[in-house]
């Protein structure tokens, strides 16, 4: 089974690479540790300790995307990076896409449950992950073309997609 510690390790090379805990201002807000004023308005971001974001990334997207259930720690990495970066349902429903091309039968309704997790369980590891960086890709250049005003963060998010 996984652990999070590895995926938190994964997921912070993408939101705050070499752990400097500095403090930024982006389209987020005021963010540090790559936890945004605008998607946690009550948190003293300024003062966020990593123990306290390792916790809210752990309970509002690991434990969502059954981060704990995956027989493979890499698919787990991924899937909890896929889902700070997008959002757990979108990560959810691109895995559930994956799981489908792969062969599996799943709903792809956005929610990770037992059979979505059984049916990535049962797909070889680096064929699943290879599918799903190139419906990650897709999905960021969807967005590009589609939000010409967020076309700017593409090059990042094609460079996230394929870690």
């Amino acid at each position: 089974m996984t652990a999070f510690a590895p995926a938190f390790q994964f997921l912070m090379k993408h939101e705050d690479p070499g752990l400097t805990g500095k403090v930024t201002r982006d389209s987020g807000g005021l963010t540090r540790w790559g936890i945004s004023q605008n998607a946690y308005p009550d948190l003293d971001i300024a003062n966020l300790p990593l123990e306290e974001a390792g916790n809210i990334y752990r309970n509002d997207y690991f434990k969502p995307m059954r981060g704990y259930d995956y027989l493979s720690q890499d698919v787990a990495n991924k899937l909890l990076d896929a889902a700070v970066n997008m959002g757990v349902h979108m990560a959810s429903k691109l895995a559930q896409e994956c799981a489908n091309l792969c062969g599996q039968q799943v709903n792809e309704d956005g929610v990770i449950g037992t059979f979505t997790v059984n049916a990535i369980n049962s797909i070889n590891p680096i064929l699943f992950l290879e599918k799903y960086r190139e419906l990650l890709t897709a999905h960021y250049k969807d967005i590009a073309a589609a939000r010409p005003d967020e076309a700017k963060y593409l090059k990042v998010w094609l460079r996230r997609a394929s870690a």
